[in-house]
């Protein structure tokens, strides 16, 4: 839904990501109730982003990484990617939780020209994989902003 309300609102050229042949399938029904949107949806491995084996720019990157309370990480490899991709600014969702870690990883590791939280957020998560236990949980999440160095 982020490639669409991108795309609603003016971008030129948007493509979505995701490794589930699932989420594309209804991404691409959910871009048909649309007239005219142009998004080009590619299934890929954030690995093969990291690693440069697929070549991709972008000028803006907005993205929902897993929060790494699974698997340990999860939520830098893609901030990595991102910044890998972007020339300008990167817009992402992460846990309140680890406000400070992601500040600290952006500004030191990526050398991010800024790292700025627009807004917290309270998200009720459903239980969309087989490993969610509960009917639902309202995680808080920051909305940031990261300015990419060249």
């Amino acid at each position: 839904m982020l490639s669409i309300g991108a795309a609603m609102l003016g971008s030129l050229h948007v493509v979505a990501i995701d490794i589930d042949e699932d989420a594309l399938h209804t991404a691409q029904s959910n871009c048909e109730k649309f007239e005219g949107l142009q998004i080009d949806l590619v299934q890929c491995n954030i690995s093969q982003l990291q690693r440069g084996s697929v070549s991709l720019w972008a000028d803006v990157v907005i993205m929902n990484p897993p929060f790494g309370t699974r698997r340990k990480g999860a939520d830098l490899e893609f901030l990595r990617a991102a910044f890998q991709i972007s020339k300008g600014s990167v817009y992402s969702l992460h846990k309140s939780s680890t406000r400070q870690y992601i500040e600290k990883i952006a500004m030191q590791q990526l050398k991010a020209k800024s790292a700025e939280v627009l807004a917290q957020l309270r998200y009720d998560l459903p239980p969309t994989f087989a490993f969610h236990k509960q009917k639902s949980r309202d995680i808080e999440v920051d909305l940031w902003r990261f300015e990419v160095s060249e």
